[in-house]
């Protein structure tokens, strides 16, 4: 015989709530992809992959909503990607949220611009002239490589380009060594980069 008091257990949703900005000015990130991944324990043993069980799409002013169910989960993580922003991925301890109140978030993401510098050669030239340069390390994420290169040689022109964090200073070093000429010279300067911008660096020497 059923008994009709034998009903199995009510699901338990977690609801997050959020807001997405831009990073520089505050403003209201619209049209942004929100993904909502956990890692489960399944038998006494953690699933490798992370699985997306939530997602959302911000509104004009930034704001978005996700409501899912909890299991066994051992971390969760947010991803957010939109245009002209670095995406964010964060990742979330279960700990951190409780089925009896909503899990509150104010998200930033950097806008993006678009770093080109130029390195020329206009002088009186050797083979032996060289010129090194490197970006600085200014930003938490992955930028414009801030390892050192060298270029020799006397017909140098070439452009790097990388994307960096908007409405940001970047720093920059270079040294300069023509022989023949006995210049051995080093820059250390930076440069401005606008949000959803460009900025154009043209190193003659």
């Amino acid at each position: 015989m059923c008994l009709t008091g034998c009903e199995r257990e009510s699901h338990i949703n977690y609801d997050v709530h959020g807001t997405l900005r831009a990073q520089h000015n505050g403003a209201g990130i619209g049209s942004a992809q929100i993904d909502w991944s956990e890692q489960i324990i399944d038998g006494g043993m953690l699933q490798g992959a992370a699985e997306l069980i939530a997602e959302a799409s911000t509104s004009e002013s930034g704001e978005f909503q996700l409501s899912f169910e909890r299991r066994q989960a051992y971390i969760y993580h947010l991803k957010a990607v939109s245009d002209s922003h670095f995406p964010l991925n964060l990742s979330f301890p279960p700990d951190d949220l409780r089925p009896d109140q909503v899990f509150e978030l104010d998200l930033t993401a950097a806008p993006v611009c678009s770093i080109s510098v130029r390195l020329h050669h206009t002088g009186l030239a050797t083979a032996q002239d060289a010129i090194s340069f490197r970006f600085g390390e200014d930003f938490d994420c992955v930028c414009c490589p801030p390892e050192e290169r060298t270029w020799t040689g006397s017909d140098l022109d070439t452009t790097l380009t990388c994307a960096m964090h908007g409405d940001r200073w970047m720093t920059y070093w270079a040294r300069v060594e023509l022989l023949a000429q006995d210049v051995d010279s080093v820059w250390i300067d930076s440069t401005w980069c606008p949000a959803y911008g460009q900025a154009e660096l043209v190193l003659n020497y």
